[in-house]
């Protein structure tokens, strides 16, 4: 699926953020930086990625900001 942002640019696919999902399923304890290194994109990237993931609802974070990690959410 493609989305267009409020001034019209195309946003990426969301398959990251499934990718992300998949990945931190099997292990939720990488980094920001990590989860960047693995799926080859800038850690900004998958900020963006998480904080989307975070807002629907489908991922929390846990622990401080440095040493926490995230836990994908069964689905209904």
């Amino acid at each position: 699926m493609i989305e267009f942002s409020h001034n019209g640019a195309v946003l990426k696919n969301k398959s990251l953020d499934e990718k992300l999902l998949e990945l931190l399923k099997r292990d939720n304890k990488r980094t920001e930086d990590g989860l960047a290194e693995v799926k080859g994109v800038s850690p900004r990237t998958i900020q963006r990625a998480l904080k989307r993931l975070m807002e629907s609802g489908r991922i929390e974070h846990t622990g401080s900001n440095h040493g926490g990690h995230y836990i994908v959410k069964k689905s209904k």
